[in-house]
């Protein structure tokens, strides 16, 4: 019997390749607040296991990342580059932005799998200012807040076929004094109005057979927030 996460991506596979007769096959992928790209490193040896076990050749081809840090701007172009990397998830918002390696403007292309870990720090446990950050990611404010508006309106135009968003549990909370839903909730119903079949998973960040970035993850954080979502047609 497949772990809940294994599930989550045996389901992400046939959605995937659902409308190719081929038996080798590319999984694009695009990455927006990269870091240091442990997802697109991830879904390497997770490709790997599909081969193995299941007999489905899926390559990964890292088609574009998005990170604002120079330093992990290094780190990945070193150790895990992709074609294309730019500077600022507000170009996500763009048609064409700057491609840092290059130096040139380029297209940022479609994907088929869009991960994004957007920032907690506007909802993490450990800021002092968490509550009064309550739906922030509504609001459009903050760290968090902006963030997710940037990666919203890449997904709004480009429509790629999986979306895989990571943040913290928090997410789930809800202002007590209104009537709106929690963040988590809002993104899921944002995305299902644009004819994605949407919901969100927890994850312990310990937990080996998690997605990818929810192990071994940087924060003192036992639980992420994990939102998967399949399109019903591309």
């Amino acid at each position: 019997m497949p772990s809940q996460a294994e599930s989550v991506w045996l389901q992400a596979l046939r959605c995937a390749f659902a409308d190719t007769e081929d038996a080798d096959a590319t999984i694009s992928v695009g990455s927006i607040c990269t870091g240091t790209e442990i997802v697109g490193k991830t879904l390497e040896l997770i490709s790997q296991y599909w081969l193995a076990m299941y007999n489905v050749n899926a390559k990964v081809n890292l088609l574009f990342q998005c990170e604002k840090d120079v330093d992990k701007q290094g780190h990945v172009q070193a150790h895990c580059p992709a074609k294309y990397l730019f500077a600022d998830a507000k170009d996500m918002r763009k048609t064409r932005a700057v491609d840092v390696m290059s130096g040139e403007k380029v297209v940022i292309p479609w994907v088929t799998l869009l991960c994004a870990g957007f920032p907690c720090t506007s909802r993490t446990s450990l800021s002092s200012k968490a509550k009064n950050n309550v739906n922030c990611v509504q609001g459009a404010f903050g760290s968090t807040g902006e963030v997710f508006s940037d990666i919203w309106q890449y997904i709004k135009m480009s429509v790629p076929k999986l979306v895989i968003l990571e943040n913290v549990v928090p997410l789930e909370a809800k202002d007590p004094k209104g009537q709106q839903p929690s963040d988590a909730e809002f993104i899921v119903a944002q995305l299902r109005q644009i004819g994605y079949f949407a919901d969100y998973l927890r994850f312990d960040c310990q937990d080996a057979t998690a997605l990818p970035w929810a192990i071994g993850h940087c924060q003192n954080v036992l639980k992420l927030k994990i939102i998967v979502d399949f399109t019903i047609d591309n």
